[in-house]
């Protein structure tokens, strides 16, 4: 059995925010396990553990398990989690495929590519296109 492990925002300005990026996790979780596959959910292996050791930690494990795991597989929003920025980041430089859920139940890859990389961990204002040409519009 393929192990997949869900990456998404676990934060939140409140502890409901939080829970609901929990139960976001789990359902994720859930669809995987139906499709047949072993769901590692880090959201729910640390729920409502903030503070009882340091942020960097708990990513550190999270990454520790990832390396583990047969594919990552990304949620809606994951841009705004510095921690699955980091984990999307490890799981691209160690070949680890990384998915998305798209129309319900179907996963499909995704191709994160250098250019876009660098405008998650960058951002737009420290990148310049002046001269480039792409195939699509930004």
């Amino acid at each position: 059995m393929e192990l997949a492990y869900v990456s998404g925002k676990y934060r939140g300005s409140s502890p409901s925010e939080i829970y609901n990026n929990i139960n976001k996790a789990r359902d994720v979780g859930i669809k995987l396990w139906k499709l047949g596959y072993c769901a590692i959910v880090p959201h729910l292996n640390t729920q409502f553990m903030d503070g009882i050791v340091p942020d960097n930690d708990f990513l550190e494990g999270d990454i520790e398990i990832l390396s583990r795991c047969d594919f990552i597989v990304i949620m809606e929003g994951w841009q705004e989690s510095k921690g699955a920025k980091e984990e999307v980041k490890y799981a691209k430089e160690n070949q680890i495929p990384i998915y998305k859920f798209v129309k319900g139940d179907k996963l499909s890859p995704v191709i994160i590519m250098d250019w876009v990389w660098a405008m998650i961990k960058f951002g737009w204002s420290r990148l310049s296109f002046e001269g480039l040409h792409l195939p699509y519009s930004i």
